[in-house]
C-alpha cells in the first residue's frame, strides 16, 4: 500500500489509467474526464515507516499489525474502502465522519471483514472505530485526533479523504455563491490542513515519524467546466502535499497524494443518474473501483 518515494525529497507523479475520480461529476454527462489515477509522494526517509508500508516479511493479514490508521470521511465510498483495506491488513482503524456506517451501531465493515477472514465473532470489535466529526471545524478536528490518541495510544497513518461536491457548487464561477465555494473549500482542502496540523503536532512529532496519504483528484491537475470549487480544492490539496513533503521529510514523516479519476462511488452515481453506465470516454471502458484507490493508499 506504499505510494512510493524518491530519494531526493522531490515529489513524483505516477499515473495509472485503470482508476478514476469522484471529481468532475457534475459535468461528466457532457464531458467526462479520462479515468486516470496518479500518486504524488515525498522523499521523506522511510526508516521505521517502511515497516508500516511493506509486506515483504509479513502476510497481508498482519502487515499493519500494531499500527493505527486515522481515515477522514470513512463511512462510504473511497473512504470506506480505505478503512476496509487497512483493517483487513491488521491495522486498528479510526474513521472520522459525520455519520457511522450504520445508524444501529453495528459497523458493517467489521462484519464483512470478519466473515471474509473466517474470524470469530467480535474479532474486529476494536479494530474499526468511529469518531463523529465535522472535518471543516477546527475544534472538532482537534477533538477527534485527541480521541483517537486517547483510545489507541498512537496514530501511525493519516488518510485525508473527506470531500464534497454539492449540486449547488456545480456551476460556472460567475454563478457560484461565495458561501458554497467556501463550504467546498472548507471540507475538501481546509480539513486536510486541520487533520495534518493536529496529527503531526500531537502524534507524529512526539512519536518520531508517520505517514500521511491525501486523496486528491485529477481535477487538481486538469479540469472540466462547472466545478470551480471542487477543482480549486483538489489543486490546493496537491500543492499542500508537496509543501508537507519537503517540510517534514527530515522528521521521518512521509507525505503522499493519490489523484483518482472517475470512481464508482455513491457521489458519482448520484450526479450521473441515468448516465451512470456510459463509460465510453474512459480508456478502460469502466469506472474505477473504490478498492483500487484503497490499494494505492
Amino acid at each position: 500500500m506504499d505510494t512510493g518515494s524518491s530519494s531526493d525529497g522531490t515529489v513524483k507523479m505516477l499515473s495509472a489509467a485503470a482508476c478514476g475520480a469522484a471529481a468532475a461529476i457534475a459535468c461528466l454527462r457532457a464531458q467526462p474526464p479520462a479515468a486516470t489515477a496518479s500518486t504524488a509522494s515525498s522523499g521523506a526517509p522511510a526508516a521505521r515507516n517502511e515497516e508500516a508500508t511493506t509486506a515483504s516479511a509479513s502476510s497481508p493479514v498482519d502487515e499493519f499489525k500494531g499500527k493505527v490508521c486515522l481515515v477522514t470521511g470513512g463511512a462510504m465510498g473511497i473512504g470506506r474502502a480505505i478503512v476496509e483495506e487497512f483493517a483487513s491488513r491488521g491495522a486498528t482503524v479510526v474513521y472520522a465522519d459525520l455519520v457511522r456506517c450504520l445508524e444501529d451501531g453495528a459497523d458493517p465493515v467489521a462484519g464483512e471483514l470478519q466473515t471474509r477472514a473466517g474470524l470469530a465473532s467480535g474479532s474486529f470489535a476494536q479494530a474499526i472505530q468511529w469518531v463523529k466529526c465535522d472535518a471543516s471545524q477546527a475544534d472538532q478536528v482537534e477533538a477527534a485526533v485527541q480521541e483517537a490518541l486517547d483510545r489507541c495510544g498512537r496514530i501511525d497513518i493519516l488518510v485525508n479523504n473527506c470531500g464534497i461536491c454539492p449540486d449547488d457548487s456545480c456551476k460556472p464561477a460567475h454563478e457560484l455563491a461565495v458561501e458554497m465555494y467556501d463550504k467546498v473549500m472548507a471540507v475538501n482542502s481546509r480539513s486536510y490542513f486541520l487533520f495534518a496540523k493536529y496529527v503531526i503536532g500531537k502524534a507524529f512529532l512526539p512519536q518520531g515519524g508517520g505517514v500521511i496519504v491525501n486523496i486528491a483528484s485529477v481535477q487538481g491537475l486538469q479540469s472540466v467546466p462547472c466545478v470551480p470549487a471542487y477543482a480549486s480544492s483538489k489543486g490546493a490539496v496537491i500543492n499542500f502535499t508537496r509543501n508537507l513533503a519537503v517540510e517534514y521529510a527530515g522528521k521521518n514523516i512521509r507525505v503522499n497524494a493519490v489523484n483518482p479519476g472517475s470512481v464508482r462511488t455513491p457521489m458519482l452515481m448520484h450526479f450521473l443518474g441515468d448516465d451512470a453506465e456510459k463509460t465510453d470516454p474512459t480508456p478502460m471502458k469502466r469506472w474505477g473501483k473504490p478498492e483500487e484507490i484503497a490499494a494505492a493508499a
